[in-house]
């Protein structure tokens, strides 16, 4: 029964977003219903066997963004200042002149790892593409590398690195001190 559930929550993800344009945020709250519904009650801990699947929905979603939702909002307004101010560019900068012309791939990890600390992933990926087409266009190859240049840079911080929501979220499920994380 577990895989069916996992199957059906996959698929509504997945045709939500492809088949009805659904934004991904709706999609996956239609996905954790359809998995709450198909979720058997014997396998549910004895104090939420009696609560309905719509109410284990909302307070899961509840205490998640009780946990990281401020950050999550904080790390939209950094994104938003660093793009508008210009920080990001001069980032990028900064690395490419430490690291040389010919290691624009490995100032483009850099960049991304320190850009990322603050911000999601996806917005470390928007702010860098332009930069990536832009180094790409000017040297005439590599725009490949270039972007996954941004990619690993941004994996490896957005994964690994507190103050991003991934590990908090992490430190605190494992009940791990935040220092020790870190």
């Amino acid at each position: 029964m577990i895989w069916v559930a996992l199957v059906a929550g996959l698929v509504t993800v997945v045709g939500g977003i492809l088949a009805l344009r659904l934004h991904a945020f709706l999609a996956l709250i239609a996905a954790a219903l359809v998995v709450a519904l198909l979720t058997p009650s014997a396998s549910l801990p004895v104090e939420v066997t009696d609560v309905s699947s719509i109410d284990r929905v909302v307070e899961g979603f509840g205490e998640t963004a009780r946990k990281i939702g401020v950050l999550i909002a904080m790390a939209a307004v950094v994104g938003v200042c660093m793009m508008e101010s210009g920080a990001a560019e001069r980032i990028v900068l900064a690395a490419r002149r430490g690291l040389g012309e010919e290691n624009v791939a490995l100032a483009l990890v850099v960049a991304s790892f320190v850009l990322a600390i603050p911000v999601y992933f996806d917005t470390v990926f928007f702010l860098m593409l332009p930069v990536a087409r832009e180094m790409a266009r000017r040297r005439g190859r590599d725009y490949l590398k270039y972007v996954l240049a941004i990619v690993v840079g941004g994996t490896l911080a957005h994964s690994l690195v507190p103050p991003t929501p991934g590990p908090l979220f992490v430190a605190d499920e494992l009940s791990v001190p935040l220092l020790t994380m870190i």
